[in-house]
């Protein structure tokens, strides 16, 4: 380098190294603290007005249901068998088991304690009828027909029924039966009793012609099956009196006629004369 000229500069590179940026602040009213904290104040505000300003409602049913559901345009609270909710209308819904389920309207009105009482209705009962060993017994419930026995699965309105099984050559059963309802199953085991029964006729002398009824039957001795009820009965034999009773049968309850003992007919005298 020649005496009394400048040093020359000399540029060196350098790592090229971008600005940062100064971190932004986000506005106060967008930071995530302070908007969860308001909506906490929030919602507790609208709970305390909801707690100021519902009505405390009683709902009784009888008897006491499994479950109330009470579905409005605000929501309903339960709290120690009451109901808090705004005043305005509600669809009630309730169930128990082995009862109809229960659904209707109600106003909840501007009163601040209010009770509404309701009655659950019971399901029919089921009811099963059976007769042994006689089969195609007629059944009729409350004067209207219901099949041949047996029955099962018979659905009647719990309360008192009036009930009536009928078979040829048996007594008709007649009985008023309480239904307990609620779907429960009751069993009627119902044994019929014969509409007959068995009478003995027996007299001295034997071979005398049984007549009940005005038919003759048969002769002595002599077993036959007679309808329960009252009959006329008589015994023949010729040559003596005529021997005749009432008979009063029951059914299933045989019975022997006393011992008939014969008297001799009346003579007869017949008189002739000739001029």
């Amino acid at each position: 380098m020649p005496p009394g000229e400048p040093s020359p500069v000399v540029i060196e590179p350098v790592a090229f190294r971008p600005a940062v940026a100064a971190a932004r602040r986000l506005p106060r009213y967008l930071r995530p603290l302070p908007i969860l904290f308001g909506a906490a104040l929030l919602a507790l505000g609208l709970v305390a007005l909801f707690m100021f300003t519902a009505k405390s409602v009683q709902l009784e049913f009888d008897p006491p249901a499994d479950s109330i559901v009470m579905d409005g345009r605000l929501p309903v609270v339960p709290i120690g068998g009451r109901h808090l909710a705004q005043s305005g209308a509600y669809v009630l819904r309730a169930e128990k088991a082995g009862y109809r389920p229960y659904e209707t309207r109600i106003e909840i009105g501007s009163e601040q304690n209010q009770a509404f009482q309701y009655q659950l209705e019971k399901l029919p009962g089921v009811v099963d009828i059976r007769t042994g060993d006689v089969r195609n017994a007629s059944v009729t419930i409350d004067g209207e027909p219901r099949g041949l026995a047996p029955l099962d699965d018979l659905r009647l309105e719990p309360g008192p029924h009036d009930i009536v099984v009928a078979a040829a050559n048996y007594l008709p059963w007649l009985e008023t039966v309480e239904i307990e309802g609620a779907a429960v199953e009751q069993i009627l085991d119902i044994e019929l009793v014969p509409g007959w029964a068995p009478v003995s006729f027996s007299s001295v002398p034997a071979a005398a012609t049984v007549v009940v009824d005005g038919e003759a039957l048969g002769r002595t001795p002599l077993t036959v099956d007679l309808g329960a009820g009252r009959h006329e009965a008589g015994l023949r034999l010729d040559g003596y009196k005529t021997w005749q009773t009432e008979l009063e049968v029951s059914g299933d309850v045989p019975q022997a006629v006393p011992k008939v003992i014969f008297e001799k007919a009346d003579g007869v005298v017949s008189l002739r004369s000739s001029p």
